[in-house]
């Protein structure tokens, strides 16, 4: 193992040898990251902001690509100085603090085991019931049905389309009146 650590380094060391630009610009970018985690508050609170945000999207439309994207500006948002990056590390501040009280309640009232041992009394209840009424099978068939249609529907009205363009626009409008100035929100989504 240590003679291939020695044989990984020296081949480390000769790339970088040969890129010093490369090696320098991810230097760099690493002192950026570092200090707009140091200016936002730090990481607990450009994780939260980027929490925040990737919830909020992922309540709203859906998917995981689009909640994704959110959280990642959330979290550039958060390193800004200006009226958005105030609001992301206000957004990201309160995600730290709710976590942190929702460990306090748990630990002062232990709700996760209450609901466990309920929930798997629940379960065995669930269980019984279905095998009785088939449930699940009629679930799934209507699951089906209702998937199909749904689908239908976003084909011939492209909801999905429309909602994620107003998603876009809705933000975008956020961004300029939180900041005017800044020109770069007025070209997300074009």
């Amino acid at each position: 193992v240590q003679m291939a650590d020695q044989k990984a380094a020296m081949a480390a060391y000769n790339v970088a040898a040969q890129n010093p630009q490369a090696v320098q610009a991810g230097a760099q970018a690493l002192q950026t990251a570092q200090a707009g985690s140091e200016r936002a508050g730090g990481v607990k609170v450009v994780a939260g902001a980027a929490a925040a945000g990737g919830v909020a999207v992922a309540a709203v439309v859906g998917g995981v690509v689009l909640p994704v994207a959110a959280a990642a500006g959330a979290a550039y948002a958060a390193t800004r100085s200006d009226g958005v990056g105030d609001a992301a590390r206000a957004t990201g501040n309160a995600a730290v603090a709710g976590v942190a009280k929702a460990k306090d309640f748990e630990k002062e009232h232990q709700v996760g085991s209450k609901i466990k041992t309920i929930g798997a009394g629940a379960i065995e209840k669930a269980k019984e019931v279905n095998q009785k009424y088939h449930v699940v099978d009629k679930a799934k068939a209507g699951a089906a049905t209702a998937a199909a249609k749904a689908n239908e529907i976003n084909e011939k009205y492209k909801v999905t389309e429309k909602v994620g363009k107003g998603l876009i626009s809705g933000l975008n409008r956020l961004a300029n009146a939180l900041d005017p100035k800044d020109k770069q929100a007025k070209v997300v989504g074009k």
